[in-house]
């Protein structure tokens, strides 16, 4: 599941406001959006994430075949990614710690 590019504005633009109203320094704002290297990865994972499991609590045209589908082989590939995503970064942990 994709977030189009409206939602994605809507959201971003409801976080600053969120954030922003009871703040008065500006540079406080501007902390809170620093990011580290990974986290915009890890903030669209989770965005799609979560736009998936409301997809599968809400859509009434999924039926029963479609759950066994996405159980038995979308969560196994996503689990699968997750695997090999874990396996390099031990890999360049390894490779650190030799430095």
């Amino acid at each position: 599941m994709k977030i189009t590019r409206a939602q994605l504005k809507e959201i971003i633009l409801q976080e600053f406001a969120d954030r922003s109203a009871p703040i008065l320094n500006p540079v406080t704002t501007l902390n809170d959006y620093e990011t580290k290297i990974f986290d915009n990865y890890v903030n669209a994972v989770t965005a799609n994430l979560t736009q998936l499991e409301k997809v599968l609590r809400e859509d009434e045209t999924l039926d029963r075949k479609d759950f066994v589908y996405f159980k038995e082989k979308v969560l196994d590939d996503v689990y699968q990614k997750v695997a090999f995503v874990e396996s390099a970064i031990d890999d360049r942990l390894k490779t650190k710690n030799e430095d």
